[in-house]
């Protein structure tokens, strides 16, 4: 994998199983770049769970069937990843796979998830979908407050909600 150094393409020195691995300045980049990958994937009709994980670990769909459950869906329905909220709901639940609930947490769990999905929103949505970004989904956005945490990181919470708990799933 590549990945930019000051404009230069560069060669990842991260590895996953002897593949390239991207590594972000920080959790809310890498959430934004996932969400931008799971918007093309979707663009090019990977729509649902079972299409999208078999993009990444052919003949291994029980990542697939994990994500449906802590997303509450079937993971042959159509994820609709237009809609912020079920973007979040499936970008924490990708999370919540790969790393475990504790380590997502650490990354900044809900509130890091909602920014990166914020940001590649904004930023990406009308290029990869070839529409403007509805106004309901801008409307969405400003709901949320870039309010500042105990840690300082901004919470992308709404004033007085809570941090969701889920079960954890181990990672595959």
């Amino acid at each position: 994998g590549l990945y930019s150094v000051g404009g230069k393409l560069t060669k990842s020195r991260q590895s996953d199983e002897g593949t390239s691995q991207i590594q972000f300045a920080n959790p809310v980049m890498g959430s934004a770049a996932a969400t931008r990958l799971a918007m093309q994937y979707y663009n090019n009709n990977k729509k649902t769970l079972r299409q999208y994980i078999s993009t990444y670990t052919p003949g291994y769909l029980k990542a697939a069937d994990n994500i449906a459950k802590i997303m509450g869906v079937s993971p042959d329905d159509d994820l609709n990843l237009k809609d912020p909220e079920n973007m979040i709901k499936f970008q924490r639940a990708l999370y919540i796979q790969e790393v475990g609930q504790d380590t997502y947490a650490k990354m900044g769990g809900d509130a890091m998830t909602r920014q990166g999905v914020m940001t590649a929103f904004r930023n990406s949505y009308e290029k990869l979908f070839k529409e403007k970004l509805p106004e309901s989904v801008a409307r969405h956005f400003e709901q949320y407050q870039e309010r500042p945490s105990q840690s300082g990181a901004a919470t992308g919470l709404r004033p007085g909600e809570e941090k969701q708990q889920s079960e954890h799933v181990s990672p595959i």
